[in-house]
């Protein structure tokens, strides 16, 4: 009894949900290259139903619950992915489980474009959670970086069909596993140096010490 007490105390259900939580997160971020290992070891109907056991059993441990915030929805991400991996067990059909980088993209879409709308846009919400005066021309950019992030990831889910519909599964790895991951690092570089080089507000830690640096000499050698 003493045991079955402690499996179900709060402690190790909280530790049991952090741990689904981590296995299930790094699946999605390292699938494209699980997804070609596991093939060439099992197979795709065996890979398919190995990475849908290891995905649910990490989503039973993390819970149901839905993150909050403004990324939300992506906490439906892998539940759909459990969706598709079952369909692609049953039916024997790789092309479910190459699909899953297309719903990722598509939801991350649906999440930006859908605040352009409803506003504020999802660029400004997260830039206002660390500076709560922004100006127009900052209010600005945000929205223009929100069209920018939803053009990308409609960009990147459309490669992402092509390639799991028509390439070899090399390919689709490679695009999926590596190069999209490199495309979303020079989106996120490339607004933060320009951002930090138009508006300011560079903080005292040591990447932002050394934009001031280069900014200056830029600025210098302007002048």
């Amino acid at each position: 009894m003493a045991v079955l007490a402690g499996v179900a105390s709060p402690g190790v259900r909280r530790r049991a949900r952090a741990a689904g939580a981590v296995v299930a997160t790094g699946l999605l971020f390292a699938y494209p290259l699980v997804v070609y290992g596991a093939m060439r070891v099992w197979g795709p109907r065996t890979a398919m139903v190995v990475m849908l056991g290891v995905l649910g059993g990490a989503l039973l441990l993390r819970g149901a619950a839905a993150q909050g915030g403004p990324l939300r929805a992506f906490s439906w991400v892998p539940w759909l992915s459990v969706g598709l991996l079952a369909l692609g067990s049953v039916l024997g059909e790789l092309g479910f489980a190459l699909m899953i980088p297309v719903a990722v993209n598509l939801v991350l879409l649906v999440a930006f474009a859908g605040t352009l709308q409803s506003g504020p846009p999802l660029i400004e919400r997260f830039a206002r959670m660390m500076v709560d005066d922004l100006h127009e021309g900052e209010v600005r950019w945000c929205r223009q970086w929100t069209i920018a992030w939803s053009c990308f990831f409609l960009a990147n889910a459309a490669v992402a069909a092509y390639l799991a519909a028509f390439a070899p599964i090399a390919v689709w790895t490679l695009f999926t596993g590596l190069i999209g991951y490199a495309l979303v690092g020079v989106m996120l570089a490339s607004e933060y140096v320009w951002r930090k080089f138009r508006f300011g507000r560079l903080a005292t830690h040591p990447l932002d010490r050394a934009l001031a640096w280069v900014f200056a000499r830029l600025r210098g050698g302007d002048a």
